[in-house]
């Protein structure tokens, strides 16, 4: 199999790499990823796109559902001039999956803790509040300087994010390379002249999968047109349908993979029409031998 392997891998970073290569690279390399979690992803959804239940992109599309709740319930009961934010167990899981949408050096910097600890000074703050007689939260004892610190930052913002980008991909694809001794630092320049590939590939894989959310539900993942800087770049996105006390049910869009990939460059014909025009398409794709996204059905 490594013969084979380096075969493979010699075929993307010279740029002559088709679809199924990487798919057996990615396949190769899940079970020895040294904690690249993009990479075990992608081969999990070559594997079984069919469901997502664990793994990085079921983790923060749940981080992103209980938070997107939270704050809609929370603005809706400001709106109806009812107390907000009285549910305990409901502040600590939103604060919980704010804190995982952010890094560890992310936190570090806001609030001079990493995920574990903030995740304790929580717990900690949130065992000193109580719901009084009106509604609203009160302290039963006062909250250190980092319990105070923690807790206001984890009930006052709203984070969407990726679970990962094409260039977090790229990395960390060639960091597992690097490391199971498939190519050399030298090999480390090609990234950049493949990084498109990968990118589309990965949007491929992903397109029309699913992930299982809150309540049992199963969301499907759809490729997607997203606007930054001017620039139409190739995404993909999920459409949760929230709904909650005060809200009603609505459907909110956020990304689960984001590119620096145009429209315009990766994609085909009809597919980039249809992309500039719907901004999405419910329509199987494929990766074509040029490494072009277009449509499979036709």
């Amino acid at each position: 199999m490594d013969e084979n392997l380096k075969l493979w891998v010699s075929r993307l970073i010279k740029g002559d790499a088709s679809a199924r290569d990487l798919d057996r690279i990615y396949l190769s390399l899940r079970a020895r990823s040294y904690g690249n979690k993009a990479v075990t992803e992608i081969g999990d959804f070559i594997a079984h796109a069919d469901q997502r239940d664990r793994g990085e992109v079921f983790s923060v599309s749940n981080d992103m559902v209980t938070t997107l709740v939270y704050n809609m319930q929370s603005i809706a009961a400001r709106e109806a001039g009812i107390a907000d934010c009285a549910d305990l167990e409901k502040i600590k899981n939103y604060g919980k999956s704010l804190l995982n949408l952010h890094s560890d050096a992310e936190l570090k910097r806001l609030i001079g803790l990493n995920r574990k600890s903030a995740k304790e000074v929580l717990e900690s703050a949130i065992s000193k509040l109580i719901v009084g007689g009106d509604g609203k939260v009160y302290y039963k004892e006062m909250l250190t300087r980092s319990e105070k610190l923690t807790y206001d930052f984890s009930i006052s913002k709203i984070r969407v994010k990726p679970a990962f980008t094409s260039n977090d991909l790229g990395n960390q694809l060639f960091s597992c390379l690097l490391k199971n001794s498939l190519i050399s630092k030298v090999d480390l320049k090609f990234l950049p002249d493949v990084i498109g590939f990968i990118a589309s590939h990965a949007v491929e894989k992903m397109h029309l999968s699913k992930v299982r959310v809150k309540d049992n539900l199963s969301v499907p993942l759809f490729i997607q047109t997203e606007y930054n800087d001017g620039k139409s770049n190739v995404a993909i996105y999920a459409t949760f349908p929230v709904e909650g006390d005060g809200i009603g049910e609505l459907r909110v869009s956020v990304p689960i993979f984001t590119s620096n990939s145009i429209v315009g460059d990766v994609c085909s014909g009809e597919l980039a029409e249809t992309l500039m025009r719907d901004h999405t398409t419910n329509r199987s794709i494929e990766l074509d031998a040029s490494g072009k996204l277009l449509f499979s059905d036709t």
